[in-house]
């Protein structure tokens, strides 16, 4: 009979919490990134990874930037969306193919790094928009 409960206590223990045995709940977040100056989406930022960050819980959800400018985040499979809570977020540029440099980012590098982007986003919201700032064209 102990067994039993020795059995039934480690269980809750090991589900309880506010997580429950099935996990955090998600919630589908989708977005997109659009210039400043006249909110167009940044199309061009097409394979950027959106990395966005959450200290409470510890999390990292992730998505990538499509040619319209949109993304969704996942956070546990595809497209399951992110955990509710206060992001900082990054968007990373895409690894180049081989040996081929990689070409020049139309946005600072300052957006590549949770502690300097500026950006962030709350879960669950019901739009998300990035704005970032377009590097002028060197001539």
């Amino acid at each position: 009979m102990l067994s039993k409960w020795v059995c039934i206590v480690t269980v809750a223990a090991l589900c309880g919490g506010t997580l429950g045995c099935g996990g955090p709940t998600t919630h589908s977040l989708a977005g997109r990134v659009v210039y400043a100056h006249d909110q167009s989406p940044a199309g061009d930022l097409v394979g950027y990874t959106v990395t966005a960050v959450c200290s409470d819980p510890p999390l990292t959800a992730v998505g990538e930037v499509q040619s319209d400018g949109s993304f969704e985040l996942s956070t546990f499979q595809e497209g399951d969306g992110a955990v509710a809570g206060k992001y900082r977020v990054a968007l990373g540029a895409p690894l180049p193919f081989g040996d081929e440099p990689p070409p020049p980012s139309p946005i600072d590098a300052r957006y590549g790094d949770l502690d300097k982007s500026g950006l962030q986003i709350e879960v669950p919201s019901d739009e998300v928009v990035l704005t970032v700032e377009r590097l002028s064209k060197r001539k």
